[in-house]
């Protein structure tokens, strides 16, 4: 096997390389001496090759070394974006490196296993790669990812997912926005969501998660979930769903359960909603946005339903349900106001 890629490559084939030879590693076989060789002169010829081998690493999924460091997600899948793109993954300060010393601290760790034996190797993996990962989306991007342990989670638009695996325990932190889970079983390892006072933790089970200005929801579609907030804890059960109060406690409120989680399918759907829950979850989803022109109308009920490309058809009809107006504003922003003379 000849070097995987040659100097200045674009970077698919950087990340391309680097899986390949994170295979190679990986393979059950020895590394032979001139790989390994091979290896340290492919890192060390552009800071790129570390940064791409580091990054291949944290989403290489099957390692059979340390499952903690096996904390990143697989390679994306996006659904409503017509372009492939790589997932965004930010490192914590914990997990940040050098730049100037990427390259010697990669060939090392990797070639130490060979020398130092697979327990020592461990630990310096543990102190070299990043174990929290974070991921976002863009606007009308939704995305699918599978999580180390085989978890399934839909990341809805403008949300900021923060996951870290442990021995014990998978932690999830919902940092804004929408997020439906698919968690797989793992009885001795419980899955915990965070969302701002909410609390979720389950075994195995599929639930969607949203946190925004207003708080945070859970609403379950099977399995069993316990939610906590600062005052209180309940158990849900599918088509139950709570939401935290501005005292703390938990709102239990009963769905149809197969309507969870509509934004994975285009779809928005709201019952006696306040218009700025609408409005703020309507804005992971408009290119442009959406903004209410009087602060004072965000309480106003409404009830609403429509796919994501008649959204602006959907809105105008409720507004002027509401005896409202809607515009469009010289930065393309949907506006929603009181009529002239209201």
């Amino acid at each position: 096997m000849t070097a995987p890629v040659v100097p200045d490559e674009a970077p698919d084939e950087v990340m391309d390389a680097a899986f390949d030879w994170l295979s190679e590693l990986n393979s059950g076989a020895p590394l032979p001496a001139e790989r390994r060789r091979a290896l340290t002169t492919w890192l060390e010829a552009q800071p790129a090759h570390a940064d791409a081998f580091a990054e291949a690493r944290g989403l290489w999924a099957d390692l059979d070394w340390s499952e903690a460091l096996n904390a990143a997600v697989l390679p994306a899948e996006p659904v409503a974006t017509p372009n492939r793109r790589r997932l965004p993954r930010r490192e914590t300060r914990s997990g940040r490196w050098k730049r100037w010393g990427a390259p010697a601290a990669v060939a090392a760790a990797m070639l130490g296993a060979v020398m130092i034996g697979p327990d020592l190797h461990r630990q310096v993996m543990a102190a070299l790669w990043v174990r929290t990962v974070e991921t976002a989306t863009g606007p009308a991007e939704i995305r699918r990812i599978v999580l180390s342990d085989g978890s399934r989670v839909t990341l809805g638009g403008r949300s900021t997912l923060r996951v870290r695996m442990e021995d014990d325990r998978r932690k999830v932190e919902l940092l804004e926005g929408d997020a439906f889970f698919d968690v797989a079983a793992a009885p001795q390892r419980p899955f915990t969501v965070a969302a701002g006072d909410l609390t979720v933790t389950v075994i195995g089970t599929a639930f969607e998660v949203n946190r925004g200005s207003r708080g945070a929801h859970v609403a379950v579609s099977r399995g069993r979930v316990r939610a906590a907030s600062a005052e209180s804890v309940a158990i849900l059960t599918p088509g139950e769903a709570a939401t935290v109060r501005p005292d703390g406690s938990l709102a239990v409120q009963t769905f149809d359960p197969a309507g969870a989680g509509r934004w994975r399918d285009q779809r928005a759907a709201f019952r006696d909603a306040p218009l700025g829950q609408v409005v703020e979850s309507l804005n992971r989803y408009h290119p442009a946005g959406v903004v209410l022109e009087d602060p004072s109308l965000a309480d106003l009920p409404v009830t609403v339903a429509f796919r994501f490309d008649q959204m602006e058809i959907a809105l105008t009809a409720l507004a002027q349900g509401k005896g409202l107006s809607v515009r469009r504003d010289a930065a393309g922003r949907m506006v929603i106001g009181r009529k002239r003379g209201a």
